[in-house]
């Protein structure tokens, strides 16, 4: 049984090795007198004289040979044969990748898919390694799915795919109402704010990062000194994705 060979991979398509006569796989002989026969154990092969059609599975398989001659005597050797998968499964669907707008007052949004199915001669198991499960919830900002494939024999591929939410809400603000009728105070020409009651207020879904007034550029018209007559102040409230929403009043 030397001079054979012993180690194959997987034939495309068949968790196994498909050997052809090309492989090398059957054991020469000799006998002094003509009419020796060899055969085989491995009940799968088509023919018992030689290994060509069969398929040897992944992993080793034991195969033990005779020669038997036109006397009866025989011999034996023993030839354990290893196969190996070196093909990584296959995906049949995996997502690309996708935006979306947040959920309506969420600073994200909730996603779904159909999870990725994956295939292999061999046999897969499919598991999520990244990010949040189908249904769940995705802040704003983009945010990584992936998946694995894996086969008995250990290959793996990846499906992966970025999911970006988009904060698309505008921010919410309120100004005071209608005209703000001040008088003079101090002893002064004009009105010198005391307190938050001219300032306007704003929330919003992922967070107001700004709040200003265009008369002193401030998130607050304390000490802020208005001339007399009427003055228009317009306020804007900024969140982090630059979504703006504006006010105004006159005072």
């Amino acid at each position: 049984c030397d001079g054979i060979s012993k180690s194959f991979t997987v034939t495309p398509g068949i968790c196994g090795h498909l050997v052809t006569v090309d492989d090398n796989t059957n054991p020469a002989f000799d006998d002094n007198c003509q009419g020796a026969k060899r055969s085989h154990n491995y009940i799968n092969a088509p023919n018992s004289h030689t290994l060509a059609g069969a398929i040897l599975p992944v992993g080793s398989t034991t195969v033990v040979w005779t020669i038997t001659d036109v006397a009866g005597n025989t011999k034996t050797c023993q030839v354990s044969y290893t196969v190996s998968d070196n093909i990584d499964p296959v995906f049949v669907n995996c997502p690309e990748d996708v935006t979306l707008n947040n959920d309506v007052d969420k600073c994200g949004a909730k996603v779904f898919w159909l999870a990725p199915i994956a295939y292999d001669e061999c046999g897969v198991t499919v598991e999520q390694i990244d990010g949040p499960a189908p249904g769940g919830f995705f802040p704003v900002g983009t945010e990584e799915v992936a998946y694995r494939a894996k086969d008995p024999s250990g290959n793996t591929t990846i499906c992966a795919w970025e999911v970006t939410i988009r904060d698309m809400q505008l921010p919410d603000i309120q100004c005071p109402g209608g005209l703000q009728y001040l008088g003079t105070n101090r002893g002064d020409c004009a009105h010198t704010v005391e307190g938050s009651a001219l300032d306007a207020t704003a929330s919003d879904n992922c967070g107001v990062t700004s709040l200003k007034n265009d008369f002193n550029n401030d998130y607050t018209l304390h000490d802020a000194v208005f001339p007399i007559g009427g003055t228009k102040v317009e306020w804007t409230a900024r969140d982090a994705a630059g979504n703006t929403r504006k006010c105004t009043y006159t005072v």
